[in-house]
């Protein structure tokens, strides 16, 4: 019996723990009157995407296409997965816009035209018959590889012997954006354009060759060797939707327009996925309910009876008054330890910053058996009693527990305040520091303020954790009755002595403040908070 109470309630702790192409024109040289179609977004139907390029043999067709230089990455691919599929040759033309458009109106010649931005289809628009969202493109700060001048933000780039390399703003998106992404930030004046590019890849070879400090760039033209990326550039603003447009002097009716409908045809195969994806979380989902379910249910009947009367008891108040001030305590000093480190690994270019951040988070994956082993170890070292000499004894007392849960939830904490940093909008800190603003002022006035909800929160969830932490706390402290005793402690002290009455009203408790913090967390936590932005391709 007590064997099976025992297995009812590790599963109660287990589920607790569980919550806490050219439209329709003619081919030849005769423009098109009609007006444009421009579609963002697929067909409703699936048939629309599949019937030309799915049945479609298009062995010997060849269809000429213009594609914007900072676009040939990700469109070869494109083109090579199209060939592979239907047999189709592709010429694609890659150049700066200002060539492709006067090769256009010049030649009146080509299938489709791959511009950098929508601007880019309106010298051209008469030969354009439809176009299509095809995928985002993301401007980004790019540096040597080491970032040897340091660079972190915009700002950095108006710094005393740092060069800047642009592309040109009369005939380039990229270069477009570098001016104006400056001019935002007022520092378009203070930096020192070393150079300025016809194309974004030319730009890159530049960064990598030494020919400058830094660039405004294309993040698929970074893959470079030599040029990395800086992270949290501020230019999320100014990223750019990819139309695909069909030409109306196509030459290759068919050919074309299945291209066009290729990127509809991926869309929903990735939705045939999503779909699946979905039905298994649900089928987890189904089984997480099914199995805290059956633990509540099941803890339920046996400590319901004897609630009222076991909350009352000496023993059980002790527990919790000593399990609310050690989580609060230690929740406390891992909240101002994971402020500043997650700030440092999220705002800085400390060395060492990435090994630091797996150092860090190396607990995450250890037992916490483990965690409470090691710090018996060193609390039982010489060191550790010469500071219990000093009055600061952690072995079988209070603050071994506040050290066991410091030990277990700081990596926790620094994860969850790390994504919420990285989420935040940067583009008012970037803002205040070119306004002569410090770090600290920033950190201060703008990013805890910006990031309230998920602090709240991670606060909630971490205090929630020290709270039902078990097994460091053991290896450290033990379990004596008013002593040591917290409520898990109280529930394994009660399964050892046989009143699995008072286990089981114990157990209750805890689920019902597990419940509390999960909701209260998902209540402070805005949905823009839990959803970390993110720009795809589409």
């Amino acid at each position: 019996m007590r064997k099976n109470v025992l297995g009812i309630l590790l599963a109660g702790t287990i589920g607790s723990a569980l919550i806490t192409g050219c439209g329709a024109a003619s081919s030849g040289t005769a423009r098109s009157s009609a007006p444009q179609q421009t579609q963002e977004s697929a067909p409703a139907s699936d048939e629309a995407g599949t019937s030309t390029a799915d049945a479609a043999d298009l062995t010997g067709h060849t269809l000429m296409i213009y594609c914007g230089a900072g676009m040939t990455k990700p469109f070869q691919e494109i083109a090579d997965s199209f060939k592979s599929a239907t047999g189709c040759e592709m010429n694609v033309t890659y150049a700066n816009a200002g060539q492709i458009q006067s090769q256009i109106t010049t030649s009146e010649e080509g299938d489709m035209f791959i511009a950098g931005s929508a601007e880019e289809l309106k010298p051209v628009e008469s030969y354009v018959s439809e176009s299509r969202a095809l995928v985002k493109h993301i401007p980004v700060l790019a540096v040597q590889s080491g970032n040897p001048k340091n660079i972190t933000s915009l700002s950095g780039l108006a710094a005393e012997g740092v060069s800047l390399i642009i592309g040109d703003a009369d005939s380039t998106p990229i270069g477009k954006i570098a001016k104006k992404a400056l001019s935002d930030a007022g520092i378009l004046d203070k930096v020192q354009i070393a150079a300025s590019t016809a194309t974004a890849p030319q730009m890159a070879t530049a960064i990598a060759a030494g020919e400058a400090d830094a660039a405004i760039i294309w993040k698929e033209n970074c893959d470079a060797e030599g040029v990395e990326i800086v992270d949290n550039s501020g230019l999320e603003d100014y990223i750019k939707t990819i139309p695909a447009a069909s030409l109306i002097c196509s030459a290759d009716h068919d050919a074309r327009q299945a291209c066009m409908d290729m990127k509809l045809r991926n869309k929903h195969r990735r939705r045939g996925g999503t779909d699946l994806f979905s039905a298994m979380t649900v089928a987890v989902a189904l089984l997480v309910i099914l199995f805290i379910g059956s633990a509540v249910c099941a803890i339920a009947a046996g400590g319901l009876p004897a609630f009222a009367g076991t909350i009352r008891q000496k023993e059980v108040l002790f527990a919790l008054r000593l399990s609310a001030a050690t989580a609060s305590l230690s929740t406390l000093i891992v909240m101002a330890l994971a402020l500043p480190t997650a700030y440092a690994l999220t705002r800085t270019s400390m060395p060492f910053k990435e090994l630091s951040g797996i150092i860090i988070e190396l607990t995450l994956s250890l037992p916490y058996l483990l965690l409470g082993l090691s710090l018996l170890i060193i609390f039982s070292s010489p060191a550790g009693k010469w500071l219990k000499e000093q009055g600061f004894k952690v072995v079988f007392s209070p603050a071994g527990i506040v050290m066991a849960h410091i030990l277990v939830n700081l990596p926790y904490a620094i994860r969850l305040i790390r994504t919420a940093f990285e989420a935040s909008d940067q583009r008012m800190e970037f803002i205040a520091r070119t306004l002569g603003a410090s770090p600290w002022k920033c950190f201060l006035t703008i990013l805890l303020p910006l990031c309230r909800r998920s602090l709240v929160s991670t606060f909630i969830l971490t205090w929630s954790r020290a709270l039902g932490e078990f097994g460091a706390t053991l290896m450290v402290v033990g379990i004596t009755r008013f002593k040591t005793e917290t409520l898990p402690g109280s529930i394994y002290l009660s399964i050892s002595t046989g009143d699995n009455q008072a286990a089981m009203a114990t157990a209750m408790l805890m689920l019902m403040i597990s419940g509390l913090t999960l909701f209260l967390s998902r209540l402070l936590t805005s949905p823009a908070d839990r959803n970390k932005r993110q720009v795809f391709i589409r």
